[in-house]
């Protein structure tokens, strides 16, 4: 028993290291779902961040198409595949996109449209809808994570409105076993 448990602790260290590398070197799909559907979707390269969404280009991040959408309900080993329950913007109303608020339903009906004009008719709306989308799925993202905090993440990891998969056992058990502020100090590694 005495050897057991700093083998299966190394292991977890070792998986939870391996997570840590893989998180920052492979491309990223993000999907809003609601009841385990996805109903949007994104792919993000592994030089994205989303604390530096002014220079989101095509090249680094673009909106999946509904087949696309439909693939990430498997697991992939070419992709971390992050899924956000709708219910993660509970708190959310609106978003500010400069010189205009958008409430949170306009958001998610314009990221389900396939043209932004029919949501917003009258709107001055720039040519390239899918930089919109983009741009508006960033802005919700941060504007949560700004108004709720870090740990904020933690209690929806926890609560499984984030989902990350391929899922790691060590993640899993990280997430179950370890108070939220330890974990809120291995996040920033991961961002």
């Amino acid at each position: 028993m005495i050897i057991i448990i700093p083998l299966v602790g190394g292991l977890l260290v070792y998986d939870f290291i391996s997570f840590a590398e893989e998180f920052s070197e492979k491309p990223k799909i993000i999907t809003i779902t609601e009841e385990n559907n996805p109903i949007f979707g994104l792919k993000i390269s592994e030089e994205f961040s989303i604390f530096n969404i002014e220079k989101t280009n095509k090249e680094l991040a673009n909106v999946l198409t509904k087949q696309e959408l439909d693939e990430t309900k498997k697991e992939s080993k070419e992709y971390i595949i992050i899924s956000i329950n709708k219910e993660f913007f509970r708190n959310i109303e609106e978003v500010n996109i400069g010189t205009r608020n958008l409430s949170k339903s306009e958001i998610f009906n314009i990221l389900n449209s396939e043209d932004i004009n029919q949501v917003l008719p009258g709107e001055t709306i720039p040519e390239n809808q899918e930089q919109v989308k983009l741009l508006l799925t960033f802005l919700l993202i941060k504007e949560t994570i700004d108004q709720e905090g870090t740990d904020f993440l933690i209690k929806e990891l926890k609560n499984k409105n984030i989902i990350i998969t391929p899922k790691r056992i060590s993640v899993t058990i990280l997430i179950k076993i370890l108070p939220e502020n330890l974990i809120k100090d291995l996040i920033p590694d991961l961002i």
